[in-house]
């Protein structure tokens, strides 16, 4: 009767083991591949063509709160899995687009949960920096000064864990300047 339990103990092992063992077999050269789905591996490559994956986009124009100082930035995000995901984090610096320079930072608040096929609009904000006010005073100080056209360096988002960089969005639009 030993015999036969440990046969059955063993053949229940190899039944159990055989599966996880070839497929880790399988991706021993991609081992990421086992776990991230191929839309996310291609994300986090920088390959959006392959990928049903788009970065998050600017949606419509910033908007400045001048009793906070702060601006806002809205991101329009789609999600093409069929699973709910989480956007982690958003951050980037704010330039001029003219001249170069850097304005503030922009970040999300709080992880944001996207569900299938769901369009979410996300929120980042910042604040102008003592920079920024100088940048302003110095070249934007006409008298029909009251926006400047901004662009990201150094984007980063983590979306479901994995982090998308991008160098530059070269045009995110127009942000109202504080009052001089």
């Amino acid at each position: 009767m030993d015999k036969v339990h440990l046969a059955l103990t063993i053949l229940s092992i190899a039944i159990i083991l055989g599966p996880i063992a070839s497929v880790v077999y399988a991706y021993r050269s991609n081992m990421l591949g086992l776990v991230l789905p191929p839309e996310l591996k291609s994300l986090a490559s920088g390959n959006y063509s392959a990928s049903r994956f788009q970065p998050p986009m600017p949606a419509g124009q910033p908007s400045y709160d001048p009793v906070t100082r702060t601006f806002t930035f809205p991101f329009k995000f789609t999600n093409p899995l069929d699973n709910t995901i989480a956007i982690q984090d958003i951050s980037a610096n704010v330039i001029c687009k003219d001249h170069r320079d850097l304005l503030g930072y922009i970040s999300i608040n709080q992880p944001i949960t996207i569900t299938p096929d769901e369009i979410a609009i996300i929120n980042a904000s910042g604040y102008w920096t003592q920079e920024a006010l100088d940048h302003f005073k110095a070249y934007h100080s006409g008298p029909e000064d009251d926006d400047i056209n901004v662009a990201f360096q150094n984007l980063n988002v983590n979306v479901a864990g994995v982090q998308i960089h991008i160098d530059e969005l070269a045009d995110a639009g127009w942000v109202m300047m504080p009052p001089r």
